[in-house]
């Protein structure tokens, strides 16, 4: 007997279930991508013990598609309330009455095609759910994380269950340290998808604003490099290896990711091939690293490491990278005689990016690192100062010069135009030193 047939009376159980936990009046899609089920999935028993719903799904999709009854296979099934006896799924010439009717959504597949049905739970009628339809929005968001974080296509990831729920707080079931919760029942979801035979499995509200991980495989990062706790709540702790990354919730479940670009894979073999290993707590969070270099890290630069590190777990965690992750400083210079248009950034890391924007052919100068010294000027302004964007513009009529200065401060003083001044003749250092040849 195929696997299939097998399969089939493992969803009793699962409607069963899902009829006695909280439902909302919601039509929940399945992702039409889904091609199978986990090789981990038991086996059941034959058709004719699935429920009326599935049954004359079932019928439908052979019957439209003229397919053999054994090529067909079951990929997930959703028990849900559809906002009329159309399913949902009116004709423009059909009218269909405002009443809640009770159904299943089953997603089957034959060969490399997938279909979804929509059937009420007696098994009276079945209709096929157009390749166009939504996705809920919460199955959407999961989906695409998944996707971003992973760097695989849409089409790799299958959804193998979506199931309505109402979480009793706004924590939607998830109970990791430090989180707070709001005692208020939240409706939302459980999506279970799966990668290439892995299964991940979150917890989302209605709209998908909010998704947390509930189950995933161990991350696989080979041997780590840095280990890191942040010291805010709720804690977030990042793993950055050889292979991989990992970051999530520190006493929940870890989620497996990447080094958004070259450029970080190249600043960590900077660390390490400079660097002894050391244990730190940093202000930025308790740090572990393991290095290959000779050189002692000070407080400062272990804490920049902290702070790199913190944003690995960012990148990876949105699956992308930006020139406004982890930007502590940013100056532009434009105009004058000369005709400046020059930019540096700088990172809480105590990594400086620096380019001239002058005319139609752009120039990258690089990256560079700060001293130690460099470092703690940069670190007391971050920890003294508000945040602050302001202009520097000189008096001239024409050809004036103009400089824009960012901070991304944490403190609580206002900068004085002597330090904000000072910012900006450090900045225009380090942007000297990155341009000279």
């Amino acid at each position: 007997m195929r696997r299939t047939q097998w399969i089939l009376a493992g969803i009793v159980l699962t409607l069963l279930l899902a009829a006695c936990a909280p439902q909302v009046s919601e039509v929940i899609p399945v992702s039409p991508t889904a091609h199978s089920l986990p090789t981990e999935t038991p086996p059941a028993a034959p058709t004719q013990e699935l429920p009326a719903g599935v049954r004359t799904a079932l019928a439908a999709v052979i019957a439209d598609y003229q397919l053999a009854p054994e090529a067909v296979e079951i990929e997930g099934v959703v028990q849900t309330d559809f906002p009329d006896p159309c399913l949902g799924l009116a004709r423009p010439d059909e009218l269909c009455a405002a009443v809640v009717t009770p159904g299943v959504e089953v997603t089957f597949s034959a060969g490399d095609q997938t279909y979804v049905y929509r059937a009420d739970l007696q098994g009276k009628q079945a209709r096929e759910v157009q390749s166009g339809e939504d996705l809920a929005p919460a199955v959407a968001a999961a989906r695409q994380m998944l996707v971003q974080q992973l760097r695989v296509s849409a089409q790799d990831v299958k959804t193998l269950r979506v199931a309505a729920t109402s979480w009793p707080t706004s924590c939607l079931g998830i109970d990791n340290a430090g989180m707070a919760c709001a005692e208020v029942r939240t409706a939302g979801y459980v999506v279970r998808l799966s990668v290439k035979g892995k299964v991940y499995q979150y917890h989302t509200d209605h709209n998908g604003d909010v998704i947390l991980l509930a189950e995933a495989p161990e991350p696989q990062t080979g041997k780590t490099l840095f280990s890191f706790r942040s010291r805010e709540e709720p804690c977030q702790a990042v793993a950055v290896g050889a292979e991989g990354v990992a970051f999530g919730p520190c006493e929940g479940v870890m989620m497996s990711g990447f080094l958004a670009n070259p450029q970080r894979e190249e600043e960590l073999r900077h660390f390490v091939e400079t660097y002894r290993s050391f244990s730190a707590e940093t202000p930025a969070g308790t740090l572990e690293f393991t290095g290959a270099g000779e050189q002692k890290a000070t407080a400062v630069e272990q804490r920049g490491m902290a702070e790199w590190v913190r944003l690995a777990g960012e990148e990876a965690a949105g699956g992308r990278s930006g020139a406004a992750y982890g930007l502590a400083l940013s100056w532009h210079r434009e105009g004058g005689i000369a005709g400046f248009c020059d930019d540096l950034a700088l990172y809480s890391s105590g990594i400086l990016y620096a380019n001239s924007c002058k005319g139609a052919d752009p120039q990258n100068f690089g990256r560079a690192y700060l001293t130690s010294a460099e470092l703690e000027k940069l670190y007391a302004w971050l920890d003294t100062y508000q945040p602050l964007d302001l202009e520097i513009s000189d008096n001239a009529v024409a050809d004036a010069m103009t400089i824009r200065l960012l901070l991304n401060g944490t403190g609580v003083s206002e900068a004085s135009a002597n330090e904000t001044q000072a910012m900006a003749d450090f900045a225009s250092a380090l942007y000297q030193r990155l341009a000279q040849p």
